[in-house]
This record gives structure tokens, sequence and C-alpha cells, in this order.
């Protein structure tokens, strides 16, 4: 260990995760509470390169909008994965979107993910925060993902994804405001020190930026994802942090590449 961390607040919680004991529910209250930034990323850190060493997997995504009417167009090509995704019908009113809309309970939507893995399915885990969850909730639903994978060994990656409040009532209601690079780097460490039978923690290089998602690798992220950004720019981005880039498709890992 660090002299950095000998008189850190967490430092008991360092001393497990450097043994590779697992933490609790309260233990991750107390990571999520604590304004200790680099004690966090060092533990995040540590798991990260026990996993996965030095490489950072990325993958470029391209969306196809399945109702073939779109007003955007985009002319990136050379995608890692292709996506499927609901289309930007113009033509189609509001109301008929508001009318399709439910909400999937945190049960039903576990359950699902199980089902899939016991199909012999992969699958990926997201989670959504600065909304109107607490920290104890968000703790405790990591860890229903983390024995979830107990049991199935089927989460390939997680990412944890800020629920944008802009022109919603969170932000009319409850004052919620965008998060700060603080605040996602936090989520994006606590996550990858719980879920130690996670393979990748997974992050958006187009909404963390360019700066952030360089800094996120040494708080947990492995793995980068991007719809905006070419394929040259993310390995820049990747390697100029010092990390070893490969690339992934949907299910494959390629060998580590670089245009520089």
């Amino acid at each position: 260990m660090s002299s950095l961390f000998v008189q850190s607040e967490l430092i008991d919680l360092i001393e497990k995760v450097e043994s590779g004991e697992r933490l609790d529910l309260f233990a991750g209250i107390r990571l999520m509470n604590s304004q200790d930034i680099l004690a966090l990323g060092y533990m995040a850190n540590l798991v990260r390169e026990q996993k996965n060493g030095n490489r950072t997997y990325f993958r470029i995504t391209r969306q196809i909008k399945d109702t073939n009417v779109t007003p955007i167009f985009s002319d990136q090509a050379d995608p890692s994965e292709l996506q499927l995704m609901g289309g930007l019908n113009s033509e189609i009113p509001f109301e008929s979107y508001v009318e399709m809309l439910h909400q999937v309970s945190e049960a039903r939507y576990l359950e699902i993910q199980e089902a899939a893995h016991r199909l012999g399915m992969h699958t990926n885990a997201i989670m959504f925060y600065g909304h109107a969850k607490s920290i104890e909730e968000h703790i405790d639903y990591l860890l229903k993902l983390r024995e979830l994978q107990d049991r199935t060994g089927g989460f390939q990656s997680f990412m944890p994804l800020y629920h944008y409040p802009k022109g919603t009532k969170l932000e009319e209601m409850m004052g919620v405001e965008d998060s700060t690079g603080f605040e996602d780097l936090k989520m994006l460490a606590v996550s990858r020190i719980l879920l130690d039978n996670v393979d990748h923690i997974q992050a958006f290089g187009s909404v963390l930026g360019p700066k952030l998602t360089q800094v996120s690798m040494t708080f947990g992220v492995d793995f980068l994802d991007s719809h905006t950004m070419t394929k040259r720019a993310l390995i820049h981005l990747i390697e100029k942090a010092g990390r070893e880039p490969v690339e992934q498709d949907t299910f494959v890992l390629s060998e580590s590449i670089s245009f520089w």
C-alpha cells in the first residue's frame, strides 16, 4: 500500500480490497459517501489491473434506425458493432411514444437477465444514477447484480449511466442537475470495487468526454464504447492514457492494435 493512504478514512477497506476480501452493503455506502477520491481510484485500479492488466477494450458502435425514416444521417464507417434502434420518425405523434412506455421493476429486470443466462446468453448490465434513488438503493442493486453473477456468470460487463434530468420532472420538482466529473468517477470506481466477479466496467467515451474518459481508466474502467468517436481517436485516447488498446466486437476479443 502506498504511504499516501495510511491516514485515509478508508484504510480498513483498502486493506480488504488488497487482500481480495469482498465488501458488503455498509462498506459500499461508506465508499459512496467518502470524499477520498484518490483512495477510491487506487482500489478500483487495483481490481481493474488484477482482472485485465493494462488492457483497455474498446468498441465503435453505430446505430441503424429500424423505421428507415430518420432526419439524422451518419457517414461514420468501420464499426465494431451495429445496434438496431427505434427510429427517429418525425411523422409519429409524441403521444404514441408516451403510450408505449412502461416501467420494468428491478426484480423483473434481474429475472429476465437470469433467464437469459440460463439459456446460455451473455448479457451486459447497466444502472442509472443521479435521479430519485438513494445511495443505499444503488449499492443494494450492485450487490444483487454480484449475487446473480455468482449464480450464472453471465454478465460480460457493467456500465453505470447518469440520468440526465434536463427537461424532465426531476429537474423541475427536485432540482436534479447534471453530474460532475467527481460523481462520475466515484460511481465508476465503486462499481469496479464491488463487482469483483464481472470482467469489465464499461463507460461511454462520448458521454464522459475525451479527458474524463482518459482519467476513468485509472478509476476502474477497462472497456470504452462510443457512438460518435472514430476508431483512431479512441485508440489515441487509450494510448495517451498509458493503456493498451484492444478492439472488441459483440463477442470476440481481437489482437492489440495501434495506429500511432
